[in-house]
């Protein structure tokens, strides 16, 4: 007798192994599966009926930015109701510690900016009881929840936390090389998976308040290790970084950070695109030789369906278009009738119109000609 605390009964089992469907129970005690197969007598165990159901693990999504939705959305909707049962949040450089008190506004439009989550939602909702890592994993515990929550340390907010906005305009010094490291051992001390940042130079979309790149994304690749560096001393955690958005980009920092911190790199972001065929073979290809030529661990996201985007020319706070130059022009002209005479600009409709690239997968699929 297992002494099971808890018996779920007769549901399809889809363990996520890739073994076949198959029906039994499960017994569970001290909150780890400790059988699976038939349970003839639960005894004082509280039976579930799982029968007609699918019984399967949860899923994590290991790319999220509910930095702020869970403060107000406990199942972080709509992860929690399509069987995520763990999401990560900090991804891509960006999130809410450590920031300054004085500088949570600021915190608040670059979410909005990057993310799309709207600025006055925040405003209303963050409760803001922390400035540190450390401090924000104590809100989240506090906060009630209908999934599980880790968290990236993002690169971005420490940088800013350090060096102000001196973090876009130069190299940090040795001095402040050691500051982000203390803030990354404190940060993984306090339950950090790993840490995050973007790495596109100027063709990304995830722009600052004003339209210009992030520290992250224009930083010298040594500075990132030397960072990253911390992570290799306590050998743990996953560095997450945007290096790549389907053709573009540069993916000579991934490996660099694979192999000088010795640490599992998560690197974004692979497509598939019918214009350009074969960039997913090629991607794989250049992944199986990291892993197996070079001895790496390195994993990749991808995109796994279709994508649109939502664009309101006259109040959006920005969106994925941004990456191109031209757009972000009207993006980040907020008169209503300065952006209506540029729209109106030959010279500038021009530009518009030759700015358009199908094989790129950050652009219109269909092209400029279908939008409304």
């Amino acid at each position: 007798m297992y002494g099971f605390d808890l018996v779920i009964k007769n549901g399809t089992i889809i363990d996520g192994t890739r073994f076949p469907r198959f029906r039994s129970d499960i017994g569970i005690k001290d909150g780890k599966i400790a059988r699976i197969g038939y349970i003839a007598n639960p005894g004082s165990a509280r039976v579930v009926d799982a029968n007609g159901l699918i019984v399967a693990p949860g899923h994590i999504d290991t790319h999220t930015h509910y930095d702020a939705q869970i403060f107000w959305d406990p199942a972080c909707s709509n992860a929690g109701e399509n069987g995520i049962t763990t999401v990560v949040t900090g991804n891509c450089g960006f999130g809410f510690a450590p920031v300054h008190t004085k500088d949570r506004e600021r915190a608040m439009l670059m979410m909005e900016t990057t993310e799309q989550v709207p600025a006055i939602q925040m405003q209303t909702a963050l409760p803001w009881s922390w400035e540190t890592f450390p401090e924000l994993v104590e809100a989240m515990r506090r906060t009630p929840k209908a999934v599980n929550l880790t968290m990236f340390l993002p690169l971005n907010a420490v940088m800013f936390y350090v060096m102000g906005e001196d973090a876009k305009h130069r190299r940090p010094t040795a001095p402040e090389i050691e500051a982000i490291k203390e803030l990354v051992h404190e940060a993984m001390d306090a339950g950090a998976c790993g840490l995050s940042l973007s790495f596109m130079g100027h063709e990304n979309n995830h722009v600052d308040i004003d339209g210009s790149a992030m520290p992250t994304d224009i930083m010298h690749p040594d500075d990132a290790v030397a960072m990253a560096s911390a992570l290799r001393d306590r050998q743990e955690g996953i560095i997450q970084l945007i290096a790549q958005i389907g053709p573009v980009g540069d993916r000579s920092i991934s490996e660099k950070l694979a192999r000088e911190t010795g640490r599992p790199i998560l690197h974004n972001v692979f497509s598939v695109s019918e214009y350009t065929p074969d960039l997913h073979r090629q991607s794989m290809a250049w992944l199986d030789a990291m892993n197996e030529e070079e001895g790496v661990e390195m994993y990749a996201a991808t995109v796994i369906c279709r994508a649109w985007n939502e664009t309101e020319l006259f109040n959006s706070p920005g969106c994925s278009l941004d990456a191109l130059d031209v757009y972000r022009e009207l993006t980040f002209c907020k008169d209503p009738a300065d952006k209506r005479a540029k729209l109106l600009d030959p010279e500038f409709r021009r530009r518009f119109n030759e700015s358009y690239d199908r094989s790129c997968s950050r652009r219109p699929r269909a092209g400029w000609p279908t939008i409304p």
